[in-house]
């Protein structure tokens, strides 16, 4: 995979610090071969090391694939695609846990298997 990066202002609204995007898929596999990561300089020039770097990686994952916008591309090992419904699961917030966000869950039929298996 090649990975693009670039640290400047351009499509960062408020209260973004940083995005990622896939900009070329594998014919075959669907996987992503090219990704262009954009720290916004304004957002991230003040953060911690820690925090630079959590948000680094966090947008590291969505160029692999990780992201709700290419889950519909995701395949079985035969090559079919599963479709997006069956790639993710939606957790609603739970105020009186420490999940105080709604967030998607990847349950792709290979890990639901491998989760059984444990």
């Amino acid at each position: 995979m090649y990975l693009y990066v670039t640290s400047n202002n351009l499509y960062c609204e408020s209260g973004v610090s940083a995005f990622a995007i896939s900009c070329m898929y594998d014919y075959a596999t669907n996987r992503p071969v090219l990704a262009n990561l954009n720290l916004c300089y304004a957002a991230v020039v003040n953060q911690t090391r820690d925090k630079l770097i959590a948000t680094t990686v966090h947008e590291l994952i969505h160029t692999l694939g990780f992201s709700s916008s290419m889950f519909n591309l995701y395949i079985d090992s035969d090559g079919n695609e599963i479709g997006a419904a069956s790639v993710s699961s939606f957790v609603p917030a739970m105020p009186s846990s420490s999940m105080r966000s709604n967030y998607t869950m990847v349950v792709t039929p290979n890990v639901v298997k491998e989760v059984s298996a444990g």
